[in-house]
């Protein structure tokens, strides 16, 4: 039996549905932005608290985050293996993704280098961290066409430009709402867009 050749309008379909499901690839779900999200969310709010009760060392919660890069490595691997299909948009925002992550370790080893020296890197760190947040959930965003995201990284930047204004110990504060506004509640608005989507395509 030879298969019958798809007509126009079948190809274009086939074509608009290989492109949706591309465009959903990238945390098509918003698993790792509620991840995440919550996670930092968790450290801000922890290290503040614990800084209240003269906490030798406040900042030992973020060791969390190791164990959670750990596990963001697994769950990707797995991800992939599932992936149907590989686009150059998949690609680029893998690589912006990896980019940010090199910078914010080369951030941290930094921060830690200038601490021994005396110099009190992290009265303004944060401030770079939120820069550094805004920059791939903006790409994100526009690439994807998912509004919440790009504003999110907005609000990522506004935060940076306050953090300085306010107390050193309050600096946690910026970076929590941060979470909220760029990848929690963006995170949930994928989560039911990627439930819609499933339930679209199943009825």
């Amino acid at each position: 039996m030879t298969e019958e050749p798809l007509s126009s309008a079948e190809s274009l379909r086939l074509i608009e549905s290989m492109i949706q499901r591309a465009k959903n690839q990238f945390n098509e779900d918003g698993f790792l932005y509620l991840f995440w999200g919550w996670l930092i969310l968790f450290c801000c709010i922890a290290e503040f608290i614990l800084a209240r009760m003269h906490f030798a060392y406040p900042w030992l919660i973020w060791l969390l985050t190791w164990v959670a890069l750990a596990y963001h490595i697994i769950y990707i691997r797995r991800k992939r293996r599932k992936r149907v299909v590989t686009t150059q948009s998949d690609h680029f925002l893998g690589m912006v993704w990896i980019a940010y992550i090199i910078a914010l370790f080369l951030m941290v080893v930094l921060g830690n280098i200038y601490e021994a020296r005396g110099q009190h890197f992290w009265e303004f760190g944060n401030s770079l961290l939120l820069l550094l947040y805004g920059i791939p959930t903006f790409t994100t965003g526009m690439v994807l066409k998912f509004k919440p995201l790009w504003i999110g990284a907005l609000g990522c930047w506004t935060l940076a430009m306050i953090a300085p204004f306010l107390p050193p110990d309050y600096h946690d504060l910026p970076l929590a709402l941060a979470m909220i506004i760029a990848w929690i509640i963006p995170g949930y608005l994928l989560k039911v867009q990627h439930r819609k989507q499933t339930w679209t395509s199943n009825s």
